[in-house]
């Protein structure tokens, strides 16, 4: 006994162990748990910081709608041809390489002088030089067209993922998706968009979004997708068009993998670039550092031509804002307050310098593994350990750990962090509240667990020696009742929904009273249903004797609840039983999210299908032969040998009348004018058959009316057309 004891106790331990391994492995990207989720952004934030490679990157400059330049030109949006001369200046001048807008033109500027300029015409004391001052501030968009037309810029475009509404028309997408690849793509779908206007498409077609529809929860930019969809339109990122024309315009390719139904994107190639995203085309963001990466040039000076031409010569120019009145600040791992084109230019320097964090493909598999290594290793070694051993072996994994990850990481690989700490933490803690929390509760666990389930007489049989109840599968001979009130879709419909909540109170109570007087285990209610076993989760060498004390206590006691409701003017309320004995699985069972001690196998669904055989014999309760035999204590009337669906061997089916020292007489004639009747049936002597059942109605006893009637309707068939010369008198249900 202790050795067995022993060995429970170790595979308690192990489960334990197995069930913190197999939660942490739902983090590795197949399930998302939201602590894990959360804790893991934590950490890699952390893992950024401590690792940045700090700065500043003169590639990407940034010409800054700043607070000076605000001052100088006034509120924005500016006069366009103040922007006309910028970008003039800038390529120009300056001989830049590529500009990119992180802002977007969606309303026309002009239109007001359009409308002052009609009305000083019909006016004589507005000056010629005059007009025409204002006929030149009407052509602001013109001018601002021409001065883009032909060069290397990408305008901004945002997308809207919850308001449909559109501005001017989108310009020409980089792809067009078709319907299936649309949809099992896992990119953004917006709904609506803000465009730049229709005559500054034209002159410069390349547009980038620069809206983030994948912030993630706590509100941090980590991650940018390179590509969103709009109705199929597949459209790249700022940062994707920008890089892409610093570049000199390399083919660009999504490389994609199917996996069913979903399709993922593995990567992008840009040229001889490899570009490593997410499924949803997503990067993580390669920050440099916080705000200030990157040399901010304030527009002014750029107009005043104060930078010298070499700062700016073929260099990549974003123009936007750090001006906090312009709210496009974001919050980011490296900064709370960070200029939203600051983002952009990170992520071009991330694809220039191929140096963009990814999470190989492998990535689960190597999580896996490593996890299953680690719950081994604290599974085996803290048995040989003292607590303090364990402690010091816990704090060496954690340290080896974080050495592995950052290894990684400054390889660009990205693995989880926090989630292999955890687990380390969680086993720690698992082994040394084990005692306390486990094995000094067992007791009280069981019995709060139980009590559920069985009477208190049992449950407190077993809290005296809790060591032999187990929850775990096992197989054994046990016997399942199931219980349904018939008519039930009759009797609901002719009352309040109260009134039927009442009734079916009314109805199972005393069928789980007449269920635990017999040391029975109540396993579920099914609406109008019950269903119990007896036999687990102590053993009971009588369960099938218990059982069907059980089902003529219910009988009784429903028949005494339908006189008292029948008084009150309610139907009558009748119930079928159907009983079976045999070899099922009993442990528990379920989900993950809800588990429940229970019964399963052929013998349990044989038991449910008895049940609905009560109906069609007019019996009250039906046993199969095999619980027959074992409660031998009843007196049973013969109804049949059948065949249920789902079964290929037939068996006799019986109905339990009362208990043997409390039967009469008459009982047991009827009882046997019934077998012997089937007994000649079965024999096909057809007109004996009869004898015995005209016999039996002779003592007009309702129990025997539908049965009769059934042997009777059989015979006539027979007599007419008789059954085939290898018929077994068995009856083969096809249906439920």
């Amino acid at each position: 006994m202790t050795l067995a004891r022993g060995l429970k106790k170790s595979f308690k331990w192990l489960c334990g162990s197995l069930i913190i391994t197999l939660f942490f492995l739902q983090g590795t990207g197949l399930v998302n748990i939201p602590l894990l989720t959360s804790l893991e952004g934590n950490a890699a934030d952390l893992r950024l910081t401590s690792t940045l490679k700090g700065g500043i990157d003169d590639r990407i400059v940034i010409v800054d709608i700043d607070e000076k330049s605000l001052t100088q030109y006034g509120q924005w949006p500016w006069n366009r041809h103040h922007l006309a001369d910028l970008v003039n200046t800038l390529f120009d001048h300056y001989d830049i390489n590529v500009l990119g807008f992180d802002l977007v033109f969606a309303e026309p500027s002009g239109s007001h002088f359009i409308s002052l300029e009609k009305e000083f015409k019909s006016r004589d004391d507005v000056s010629p030089q005059a007009k025409l001052d204002l006929a030149f501030e009407a052509l602001q968009d013109e001018t601002f067209s021409q001065a883009i037309k032909n060069r290397a810029i990408t305008l901004g475009i945002f997308f809207n993922q919850a308001v449909d509404s559109k501005l001017n028309q989108l310009p020409p997408a980089i792809n067009q998706l078709d319907e299936s690849t649309n949809k099992a793509l896992s990119i953004p779908k917006p709904i609506g968009y803000t465009a730049n206007l229709n005559s500054f498409s034209t002159a410069s077609p390349r547009s980038g979004f620069f809206d983030n529809p994948v912030v993630d929860r706590d509100g941090k930019f980590r991650r940018v997708p390179l590509f969103q969809s709009y109705h199929g339109q597949l459209y790249p990122s700022l940062a994707l068009s920008v890089a892409q024309q610093a570049l000199d315009n390399p083919e660009l390719d999504i490389q994609m993998v199917q996996q069913g139904d979903f399709l993922a994107i593995t990567s992008i190639q840009l040229g001889h670039r490899v570009i490593a995203t997410d499924e949803g085309g997503a990067v993580q963001i390669p920050f440099r550092g916080p705000e200030g990466s990157f040399p901010y040039i304030s527009i002014t000076d750029v107009l005043n031509k104060r930078i010298l031409k070499a700062d700016l010569k073929d260099k990549i120019i974003l123009l936007g804002t750090s001006a906090p009145g312009l709210l496009d600040l974001r919050s980011t791992p490296v900064d709370e307050s960070m200029p939203g084109v600051e983002v952009h230019a990170n992520i071009i320097a991330g694809i220039l310098d191929q140096n963009i964090p990814q999470q190989p493909a492998y990535l689960i598999a190597v999580q896996s593994i490593g996890y299953l290594t680690l719950g081994l290793l604290l599974l085996i070694i803290p048995h040989f350990l003292s607590p303090s051993k364990t402690l010091l072996l816990s704090l060496l994994l954690i340290i080896i750990s974080l050495m592995i990850n950052f290894s990684l990481w400054q390889r660009g690989l990205m693995f989880p962090l926090a989630t292999p700490i955890l687990l380390i933490i969680s086993f720690f803690i698992f082994h040394m509240s084990w005692g306390f929390f486990i094995e000094s509760r067992h007791k009280r666990a069981i019995t709060r667990l139980f009590g559920q389930y069985v009477p208190p007489e049992l449950v407190k049989e077993m809290a005296k020696q809790p060591e032999q109840i187990t929850l775990d599968g096992q197989s054994k001979e046990l016997t399942v009742l199931f219980a349904d009130v018939r008519n039930f879709t009759n009797i609901s419909e002719a009352i309040t929904p109260q009134e039927l909540t009442l009734l079916m109170n009314q109805i199972l109570t005393p069928m789980t009273e007449a269920i635990y007087r017999n040391m029975g285990t109540v396993d579920k209610y099914m609406g109008d249903a019950i269903m119990a076993f007896w036999g687990a989760p102590v053993e009971q060498d009588d369960h099938a004797n218990k059982a069907v004390l059980s089902a003529l206590g219910m009988q009784k006691k429903i028949r005494k609840l339908s006189d008292a409701l029948q008084k009150k003017g309610h139907p009558e309320i009748a119930i079928g039983i159907g009983i079976n004995t045999g070899i099922m699985s009993v442990g528990n069972m379920g989900s993950q999210y809800r588990m429940a001690y229970s019964v399963m196998g052929d013998a349990v669904n044989l038991g449910s299908r008895l049940e609905g055989l009560s109906k069609i014999y007019g019996a009250r309760i039906i046993v199969s032969e095999n619980c027959q035999r074992q409660a031998p204590e009843f007196l049973y009337r013969m109804l049949d040998k059948v065949r249920v669906k789902g079964k290929k061997e037939p068996i006799r089916i019986l109905e339990p009348m009362s208990r043997l020292q409390s039967c009469n007489l008459d009982d047991i004639r009827k009882a046997a004018l019934l077998n012997e009747a089937i007994e000649l049936y079965c024999q096909r002597d057809w007109s004996s058959a009869l004898e015995m059942l005209d016999t039996l109605e002779q003592y007009q006893d309702s129990d025997y009316k539908k049965i009769i009637l059934l042997y009777r309707l059989r015979i006539k068939d027979f007599q007419h057309i008789p059954p085939a010369d290898d018929w077994d008198c068995v009856y083969t249900f096809t249906e439920k």
